[in-house]
């Protein structure tokens, strides 16, 4: 197999001068700051669509030797690459197996991207809400499916942002049953196919579609994703139409070279580092036993590699594993502190981690866990008053504690993980401005309000 990241290497070796885009002719001495090898090595290899690169809208050659190597390791019928993450994936997805005005049954714990397509696409979404990350909404999933037998698609995410997983399995059985198609949103959760765990990764558990990202959990540049079809019940070319709507024309080289080198590592040291880490992590997960305040969550649900790290403020805890030891984490919340571990991971970080850890748990007493309710969807949100694009026709900036009533017109979300506290043609309630106003006192980042303003529907 050709790998593309080593032809590009090979290209860039060669006395070929390039008359073409893009503009900075693989130049770095124009800089002020001179040559630089490690910049030699990025604009040495981002070139155009030129010679034997193949095109990613239209790969038939290098890039789709890429893609068909992706789709062998994770038992895929089809993938897709994107160099625009897994947010494009998912926009690409939805509109190959949806049409306009369609009835959909979702997750309402979903990531920003899909309220986004759903608005693009005209869709009618029935929303499954929880109150943890945690919850196990199988039920909830059936039930709905049965109160809607006209729903095309059943969408949800899988593990998520904090690494807890649903029963794909199960869902995607009724689903089918009722000749509905599964999406699942597994950006964060690349690594299960190859992490000698307990969790399956959902195209083994019966999705028809799974958009993934490479960069999130396994060794890829930022942006990197892939889309897996499972089987015959979806249109391949359909999926490629749209990642041509929706995605650059210029798509990354460098970007596409990191994808190949990544499946490179999985394919000749996937197996054995796996292996190494998994050992590494339930070394890691004995501090349990040795701490007496802080814990890691541990459950069948939850993906280990997410370490979710409990038992006082997060928000605190994760300022003084900065500030002291060095240590910057992926999301802090009252409740704990979200750590995103990976294969690229060594025991040296793990030991780091591990000895602040148990430093710091002497001082969590006084730290305790406050409550979190910025995702607690179920107590929050009111159910849709109208449809995204009806409140955002007219909208207006008023202030947040005058909004109780109103529609919203922009989402207003904690970021990360960004997941929406609401959405266009949401009702905004009183508790729901109690949380957005703790959220800022917390000193949590909260898109969508400014100086503690909200846009909502003018009209509604």
């Amino acid at each position: 197999m050709r790998y593309l990241d080593q032809e590009l290497e090979s290209y860039k070796n060669r006395a070929v001068y390039p008359f073409h885009m893009p503009g900075h002719k693989r130049n770095t001495a124009i800089f002020d700051e001179g040559k630089d090898p490690s910049y030699e090595s990025v604009y040495g290899i981002d070139i155009t669509e030129i010679g034997d690169f193949d095109d990613l809208h239209d790969a038939n050659g290098i890039i789709r030797e890429l893609e068909d190597g992706f789709a062998k390791i994770y038992g895929a019928k089809n993938t897709h690459l994107s160099v625009n993450g897994s947010t494009c994936g998912i926009m690409a997805s939805v509109f190959s197996v949806t049409s306009e005005g369609d009835l959909v049954i979702a997750q309402r714990r979903s990531h920003k991207s899909f309220f986004h397509t759903a608005m693009l696409r005209g869709l009618n979404v029935m929303y499954v809400y929880q109150d943890h990350a945690k919850d196990d909404i199988s039920e909830d999933m059936i039930r709905m499916m049965d109160e809607n037998p006209g729903a095309k698609l059943v969408y949800l995410t899988s593990p998520d942002y904090e690494g807890y997983v649903q029963d794909v399995g199960r869902i995607s059985e009724e689903a089918h049953k009722r000749g509905m198609k599964v999406i699942v949103d597994a950006a964060h959760g690349a690594h299960l196919r190859f992490y000698p765990g307990n969790i399956s990764f959902p195209l083994e558990q019966g999705a028809d579609i799974v958009i993934t990202s490479l960069h999130k959990m396994l060794p890829a540049l930022t942006q990197t994703a892939l889309i897996l079809e499972n089987d015959s019940r979806t249109d391949g070319s359909l999926i490629g139409y749209y990642l041509d709507c929706f995605e650059s024309s210029s798509p990354s080289y460098v970007l596409m070279a990191s994808c190949a080198r990544c499946l490179r590592y999985l394919q000749e040291k996937g197996q054995e580092d796996f292996l190494r880490y998994g050992k590494m992590l339930e070394d890691f997960y004995s501090l349990n036993e040795r701490m007496s305040v802080l814990d890691l969550a541990t459950s069948k649900a939850h993906d280990p590699c997410h370490i979710f790290i409990g038992g006082a403020d997060g928000i605190w805890l994760a300022k003084e594993l900065r500030k002291r030891y060095d240590i910057v984490t992926e999301m802090s919340l009252p409740t704990g502190v979200l750590a995103l571990s990976s294969v690229a991971d060594t025991k040296d970080a793990f030991l780091q981690l591990e000895r602040a850890l148990m430093e710091l748990d002497g001082e969590a007493g006084v730290h305790p866990c406050k409550d979190d309710p910025y995702q607690r969807f179920a107590k929050l949100v009111v159910p849709v008053a109208c449809s995204a694009k009806r409140a955002m026709e007219h909208r207006e900036l008023i202030d947040l504690e005058e909004s109780v009533g109103r529609v919203a017109a922009e989402e207003i979300m904690v970021y990360p993980p960004g997941i929406p506290l609401l959405i266009p043609g949401e009702m905004i309630t009183e508790r729901m401005i109690d949380v957005m106003g703790k959220a800022y006192d917390d000193g949590l980042s909260i898109k969508g309000l400014k100086d503690r303003k909200i846009r909502v529907s003018a009209d509604i």
